[in-house]
């Protein structure tokens, strides 16, 4: 056996060990998508999302942070996006690999694991030609970063995959009181129809039939406000009306990771947040940005 097979033999058997060390116990509540830690086998370090730069994803020294775990959260056909735990950013392997809003339309956000002879798993890009994760380049003089190639008999291009826990599961809010978090906006939550920090407002989540909800407060019912200077404007009905669609949602979802979005009945947008306000807009008009009109649902 080579330097490099036993070097690779090591490292697989410490990553077996962490996974041994974290797996859920038979007894366990459900649980959702598998965390994992990728740890690279020529650097012995690990995939992390980057403290500095929101778009970077960077090698580090593996120490079990919250921005060195990623959520697999499964796709069609075997694939998955990988999606930090610490910033809800997906990683994006087109020339090289950065955190990305996640969208599951985007196929470079979509991954594969390809076995490998020496027991590791290379990382790839779930698109018709070849590319792999790659640090051959990472620190180099032309700083590249973690790139995507073409298959080499690399340990640059070779993974050690451990399970590092499980995220909890969505509970299911139908008919429950509930908060709203963006999913593009880690942590902020409407408060009436201002945002905030989570958890902010309460909402009685009232089922109105065909996919169609409510969301109301003690003050008053969500609703798209009557026209004025600016068509985009969020309050809350004092007087609420079942029958009044400027109070009625259409849910849409979840998608891949969990998010609905909530469609006004009488004017067809959508709900989003803004700096310091909720309103609703058209469908595309802050561009690609599929997380921007997505809500978290969680028990209030």
């Amino acid at each position: 056996m080579t330097g490099r097979s036993l070097g690779v033999a090591a490292a697989i058997a410490a990553a077996i060990t962490l996974g041994a060390m974290t797996t859920v116990p038979a007894s366990a509540e459900p649980a959702g998508n598998t965390i994992i830690e990728l740890k690279n086998v020529a650097r012995g370090q690990c995939m992390t999302a980057s403290t500095i730069d929101p778009f970077l994803v960077e090698m580090a020294g593996c120490t079990g942070a919250a921005n060195q775990r990623w959520e697999r959260v499964p796709a069609a056909g075997n694939q998955f996006f990988l999606r930090n735990v610490a910033d809800r950013k997906c990683i994006r392997g087109e020339g090289s690999l950065t955190g990305e809003e996640c969208d599951d339309t985007d196929r470079y956000q979509r991954w594969e694991l390809a076995p490998d002879p020496s027991g590791a798993v290379k990382l790839k890009v779930a698109v018709a030609w070849p590319w792999y994760a790659d640090t051959s380049w990472y620190d180099s003089e032309f700083n590249f970063g973690i790139i995507t190639e073409d298959s080499q008999d690399s340990d640059h291009q070779r993974w050690l995959v451990a399970e590092a826990g499980r995220m909890p599961v969505l509970p299911d809010t139908t008919g429950a009181l509930v908060t709203l978090e963006s999913s593009q906006k880690f942590g902020r939550c409407p408060n009436g129809v201002a945002t905030g920090d989570c958890p902010g407002s309460a909402f009685q989540r009232v089922e109105l039939g065909g996919g169609v909800i409510g969301l109301r407060t003690p003050t008053g019912c969500l609703r798209a406000a009557p026209d004025q200077h600016y068509d985009n404007v969020v309050d809350l009905r004092g007087d609420c009306a079942a029958a009044d669609t400027a109070q009625q949602w259409r849910l849409e979802g979840p998608d891949a990771f969990g998010g609905y979005r909530l469609r006004n009945v009488d004017r067809g947008k959508y709900l989003m947040p803004l700096v310091d306000r909720i309103g609703h807009f058209p469908e595309g008009l802050f561009g690609k940005a599929p997380q921007m009109s997505r809500w978290i649902f969680h028990l209030a």
